[in-house]
């Protein structure tokens, strides 16, 4: 068998369909190679942008309605039952810049979310840190606008 083989390597057609046969199994390995490869892309992208689609739509919309667009202060948004329990839901999908601002900001004054107090000369801190997260804010949500299109 093996001589047979190598007999038929030595003539002309041998010499033709071999590489030819070794150049179509290149081409289909390459193939089904650049498919998966578009297809893990293709996945690891949607993945992606479902993710901005829920930053967006739980978390980040709703503070930057209430604390940019409104201009409205860090504590004013927690006061609102609905922003604060979807807070608690989605919180781990904040940035730790804005969730340490966050902490800074609430751990100010007295009071609980219904009803928050802040003394007297802890409303320039709380001016200062609501300044801080709009512009912070401003800045990831343009960039999740630019990821997510």
């Amino acid at each position: 068998m093996l001589e047979s083989f190598a007999s038929y390597l030595s003539t002309d057609s041998g010499k033709v369909v071999i590489p030819a046969l070794i150049g179509a199994i290149t081409a289909i390995v390459i193939t089904v190679l650049k498919d998966f490869i578009l297809y893990e892309l293709r996945e690891s992208k949607k993945e992606k942008k479902a993710l901005i689609d829920k930053k967006l739509s739980a978390l980040y919309g709703p503070m930057y309605t209430v604390i940019v667009s409104a201009n409205q202060t860090l504590p004013t948004f927690f006061i609102d039952k609905s922003n604060y329990k979807n807070f608690v839901a989605h919180q781990h999908l904040l940035s730790s810049e804005l969730q340490s601002m966050i902490d800074e900001c609430l751990s100010l004054g007295d009071g609980t979310f219904e009803n928050p107090t802040a003394k007297i000369n802890d409303l320039p801190k709380v001016l200062e840190i609501s300044g801080k997260f709009k512009v912070q804010l401003k800045k990831e949500m343009d960039s999740m606008r630019k990821n997510y299109s």
